[in-house]
Parts: structure tokens; C-alpha cells; sequence
């Protein structure tokens, strides 16, 4: 019981010491970069990489945090989708590029469909950790050829102060939009 209520006096100590926690450098849309777009028959999957910052002032404590991404359009952790007028295609969002864990938010998300982070102790003025999140379009659907790009702006990046399972703070939230030109016979 000690120990359990020094831990929980430690993670709330941790989570108050964030200070001036914040995103930088989020992309306002990430496009998907296949063979110049989606490829309906094209059967190779293309892993997409999106790249973010955390900041945050030292405080000479550690300061933990986590990221969250929401379902977007789709309602649905597991089949996010992109849309055009009456189109759709199917992709996901994943906490790491071998695709072990689907990139969600609270109160679904478990420890592995997060991206955690801290700032250990330190004298610099401002911390700065780089992130990435990973998007992938299921390959081989078929779609028709759009002018009109097909996308998912929706979607919500939202930066939390603490752990996981133990009250943390939302901080800062983002919208980022994916999206492709689709249906093209690659």
C-alpha cells in the first residue's frame, strides 16, 4: 500500500511538472505519396510517415505525456476512411511503422495505441522530443478517379499531461487532415 500510494504521489508529482507543454510543428495535411496517389491495382501497401514535435520547459522534474489521434470521419478506430462526394476509401493510422498498434484516443486507447513520451530532468530552457505516426490506405480498392482529393479532415491530435491510466490533463489538441488523389489505375 506504501509503495502503490508513493507511485500514484510520484505520477501526479510528474504530471504537474509539465510546464508550457505543447505541440510544434504539426503538419496542417499529410498526403499520401504512393505512385502519385492511390492506385486501385496497384497491390503494394505504402507506409506514410508523419512527423511532430512535443515542447515543454524544464522544470528539474520529469514531465511525462502522451498523444492521442482521434477516429476522424469514420467514427471507427478500426477502419478509419477517406471520402470524396459519395466515395470512400479505407485506411488507419498506427503508433509504429510494423503496424502493432492502432493510434487512438482516450477513453478506448490502451498503453500501446499511444505515443508516450517524457522530458527527463535538465537545465535547458525548452525540450524539444520529435514523434511519428504511421498511415497506410488498404491497397486494391476500387475506387473511381476523383478531381476532388479524397480525405479525411477530421481528424484531431490531442497532447495529454501525465500517464495513461492516471487522470491526465489534456493539454493541446490539433487538426491534421490526410488525404490522396484516388482511384487512378496506377
Amino acid at each position: 500500500v506504501v509503495f502503490l500510494g508513493l507511485f500514484l504521489l510520484l505520477s501526479h508529482q510528474a504530471h504537474a511538472l509539465c510546464v508550457n507543454l505543447a505541440f510544434g510543428n504539426v503538419p496542417s495535411t499529410a498526403t499520401f505519396k504512393g505512385r502519385g496517389g492511390y492506385a486501385v491495382y496497384d497491390p503494394q501497401e505504402y507506409l506514410q510517415t508523419v512527423s511532430f514535435e512535443v515542447r515543454a520547459e524544464a522544470t528539474g522534474a520529469t514531465c511525462e505525456y502522451f498523444v492521442t489521434l482521434s477516429t476522424g470521419q469514420s467514427g471507427d478506430f478500426n477502419q478509419r476512411k477517406l471520402a470524396e462526394t459519395t466515395n470512400r476509401l479505407n485506411y488507419n493510422a498506427y503508433t509504429d511503422s510494423g503496424k502493432s498498434g492502432i493510434l487512438k484516443a482516450l477513453p478506448t486507447a490502451t498503453q500501446n495505441e499511444i505515443i508516450a513520451g517524457s522530458f527527463p530532468v535538465a537545465v535547458a530552457l525548452t525540450q524539444t522530443n520529435t514523434h511519428k505516426f504511421f498511415w497506410t490506405i488498404n491497397p486494391q480498392q476500387v475506387v473511381p478517379a476523383s478531381g476532388t482529393p479524397y480525405a479525411d479532415g477530421n481528424l484531431t491530435l490531442s497532447l495529454y499531461s501525465g500517464l495513461l491510466f492516471l487522470n491526465p490533463t489534456l493539454v493541446a489538441t490539433k487538426t491534421i487532415a490526410v488525404q490522396t488523389r484516388g482511384g487512378s489505375s496506377g
